[in-house]
């Protein structure tokens, strides 16, 4: 499972509104790269990119842009160059939603600790929206610089993010820095990143739910989810399995450099399925007491917690196939769809004593080594 990435099916209906303003088009005659109709973009433009693969970097200074990929899903392959000394795509101005596209091969070159800085998608502005995206093989997936005194969403939906990072630990598959105020995620797989975390969380505050994190063969950094300064986050619904051998290894790390955010720091971690491969730890949460509830535990090391559930590794019915569902307790027959996520709704009909989230309902349209 871990040398195959699987892609999903995007509905048309899944690609997002068009904006108000004029829309610029990119392949087919018009602007010949995203990048060209970047450096023209106004605010509150449309750009819709043509499927296709595309060679090029840019900057987009521009607020309210809808980035659109149409007729396919446009790939933008980087081949190891970036724009602004930072990234892939460089987004300045305030509002943006990238929707349906492919990156890969973004690399600035660094390694080791100054590796940190750069990213696929690199946020500069404030207020981000990553839909139907699937960012793989670069040095890092996302990032967001800081500055001071801003309120700054992020979201992200319906996504793939695998095969980031540079190996050494400073780079991640998603790094959410400071100067977010609120990270929501819905229907994200993060898989094997390479060296570094699945996810990395400095946020204020978070919503994770119907996700999927995985890493069966150890390739990322020993604390697999790492949420270092504290804040205000809900984890729900989420699957995540992890393999590492090192015994100070975990699934959830909360707190470890200080309670740096904002109050109130506290973390529900309810109705997900954690899967720990080998002689790890489930979690290490700092300064706080999480708020474990209705979640199962499967391998070593499971918390004691009467309000969750313990089960053998052999109650899995196929993770290779990341099929994660378990005999008993019945949680119905509704699969939950961490890549169909639709809202809160999903949850309609699961009782407070359902324990785990759902399979995911993936669909594979290809792979990719």
């Amino acid at each position: 499972m871990a040398s195959v990435a699987m892609l999903i099916i995007f509905a048309d209906h899944a690609l997002s509104a068009p904006s108000s303003g004029p829309v610029s088009i990119v392949g087919r005659g018009f602007y010949n790269t995203p990048s060209q109709a970047f450096a023209h973009a106004q605010d509150g433009d449309r750009i819709e990119i043509q499927g296709g693969i595309y060679h090029d970097v840019g900057v987009l200074t521009a607020s309210h842009v809808n980035v659109v990929g149409v007729n396919g899903r446009p790939q933008i392959d980087g081949q190891s160059k970036i724009a602004d000394g930072r990234g892939i795509w460089v987004v300045y101005g305030n509002n943006t939603t990238l929707d349906n596209i492919e990156m890969l091969h973004e690399d600035n070159g660094k390694r080791g600790e100054a590796a940190w800085d750069q990213a696929a998608v690199y946020l500069i502005g404030n207020n981000l929206t990553l839909r139907h995206l699937y960012v793989h093989d670069n040095m890092q997936g996302f990032f967001n610089a800081t500055r001071a005194g801003s309120h700054c969403d992020l979201t992200i939906e319906n996504s793939l993010f695998a095969l980031n990072g540079d190996g050494g630990g400073h780079s991640h598959n998603i790094y959410v820095n400071h100067n977010i105020t609120k990270l929501t995620m819905r229907g994200v797989w993060s898989r094997d990143c390479n060296g570094g975390h699945i996810l990395k969380v400095r946020a204020f505050e978070s919503d994770i739910q119907g996700c999927l994190f995985t890493d069966p063969t150890g390739r990322s950094l020993n604390w697999f989810l790492d949420f270092p300064d504290g804040g205000r986050h809900k984890f729900v619904g989420n699957i995540v399995e992890h393999n590492n051998s090192n015994s100070g290894s975990v699934l959830i790390a909360y707190g470890e450099e200080g309670l740096l955010n904002p109050a109130p720091h506290e973390m529900l971690i309810a109705q997900n399925t954690f899967i720990n491969d080998d002689s790890g730890s489930f979690f290490k949460i700092q300064h706080v007491t999480a708020s474990l509830q209705a979640n199962i535990f499967v391998g070593k090391n499971a918390p004691p917690d009467a309000g969750n559930q313990a089960v053998s590794p052999a109650a899995l019915a196929n993770p290779a196939d990341l099929n994660y569902r378990i005999a008993q307790p019945h949680r119905g027959t509704t699969n939950y769809a961490a890549f169909r996520y639709a809202s809160a709704a999903s949850f309609v009909g699961r009782s407070d004593a359902d324990y785990g989230a759902y399979a995911p309902d993936l669909k594979p349209v290809g792979r990719t080594p």
